[in-house]
């Protein structure tokens, strides 16, 4: 773990450790009271599979989300660093949907400082599980999540792998991410494409995916151009 992400971890202890939460602010037909009781004491921690669960429920099948979520973030922060929770749903995540950027400073940018932190972390240590959808939706802003890509070894090797995938969906104007459920997806595309064509075909170079780098290129081409390059035909022939 960096020790920024230590530090990130810290400043979310200190924030949010004194937060409760009804029980009842959740459905207690969904949850048994004796799973869901611990939100109303500070500190108190909540099973693992019921902690998963709170995380990614809906906003609209809960009293007050920003309870809820605020109650959940020191051990869910600490849990997401850790790897033992997983992020199955990453438009789903509370902090995706949940309104934090809009909570007073002290809050928004403890919450920042740790996902940002998250994210370094993840990308740039080998053997992670590295959910850049989940970074992209809780942070809620895609052009500044792909600007933060870090320049380092791994996480080179994991913009490459990734690209095999986004690039052959970005080349038939696809959306390779997931994001939100409103997210618009040929504004996704345009932002991934002038990404690609601006910053991450030069990075695709330096990490030696030099076919890739020429495939990142051709999206700055008309899609009927593309198909032309890389078939001899357009779609519609």
């Amino acid at each position: 773990m960096t020790p920024d992400l230590t530090a990130a971890l810290a400043h979310v202890d200190r924030v949010f450790s004194g937060f409760t939460c009804r029980p009842d602010n959740v459905c207690l037909h969904c949850y048994a009271l004796d799973d869901v009781a611990p939100m109303a004491v500070a500190g108190a921690e909540l099973g693992t599979a019921t902690l998963a669960s709170l995380m990614f429920r809906s906003p609209f099948s809960v009293d007050d989300h920003a309870a809820l979520v605020r109650r959940l973030l020191p051990q869910m922060a600490h849990g997401m660093a850790d790897g033992s929770i997983e992020i199955t749903w990453s438009a789903h995540h509370c902090l995706a949907r949940g309104d934090w950027r809009e909570w007073p400073d002290r809050q928004s940018l403890a919450v920042r400082r740790f996902v940002e932190a998250w994210w370094f972390d993840q990308v740039t240590t080998p053997g992670h599980e590295t959910p850049f959808d989940a970074y992209a939706a809780i942070l809620g802003d895609l052009p500044s999540a792909l600007a933060s890509w870090p320049e380092h070894p791994v996480a080179d090797r994991y913009l490459v792998d990734v690209s095999e995938g986004w690039i052959d969906d970005l080349m038939v104007d696809c959306n390779p991410l997931w994001v939100s459920d409103d997210a618009d997806d040929s504004e996704t595309c345009a932002v991934l494409r002038d990404w690609y064509i601006g910053t991450a075909a030069e990075r695709l170079v330096c990490a030696g995916a030099t076919e890739l780098a020429t495939a990142a290129r051709l999206l700055a081409l008309p899609i009927d151009e593309r198909m032309r390059r890389l078939y001899g035909a357009s779609p519609t022939t």
